[in-house]
């Protein structure tokens, strides 16, 4: 069965594959990416992280998801990465455009950014970034 923040995700996604066709990430999954052992960088993950619903009648509330962006860039030692960054603005760019666009069945809000650094040797190295959005739709979730 088909639910409304499935397919949200899967315009979102269908939004990022273009990220793949010009390399500069390797692939957008719906799975939990850990930066530390993926062979295949850059990649970003996509994973849901909550789910509720805000007020209203029965049957009319809005549903509520944070949906989790976890890109892995690249694991090794150095300050903070431009490529990271780099990564962060073209993943930010295309859910911008995906939300412009009005066609994913709900609306797209932002993501809001984190850096996700690992201690190595004392030090902590960049590893990629996190990154959160909050998708709403209306109504019943399953479709």
């Amino acid at each position: 069965m088909a639910n409304k923040i499935s397919n949200v995700i899967g315009a979102i996604e269908r939004g990022l594959a273009g990220l793949v066709v010009d390399g500069r990430l390797k692939a957008v999954q719906r799975r939990i990416i850990n930066p530390l052992t993926e062979a295949q960088l850059p990649v970003l993950g996509l994973m849901p992280s909550t789910l509720r619903r805000d007020g209203g009648p029965r049957g009319s509330r809005t549903w509520v998801c944070q949906l989790l962006l976890m890109l892995a860039v690249r694991r090794g030692a150095g300050e903070l990465d431009e490529r990271i960054i780099d990564a962060v603005a073209a993943v930010d760019a295309a859910v911008d455009a995906v939300a412009d666009a009005g066609t994913s069945g709900g609306v797209i809000q932002a993501p809001t950014w984190d850096l996700w650094a690992h201690p190595v040797e004392g030090a902590l190295q960049p590893v990629g970034a996190m990154g959160t959005l909050e998708i709403r739709v209306e109504g019943p979730l399953a479709t």
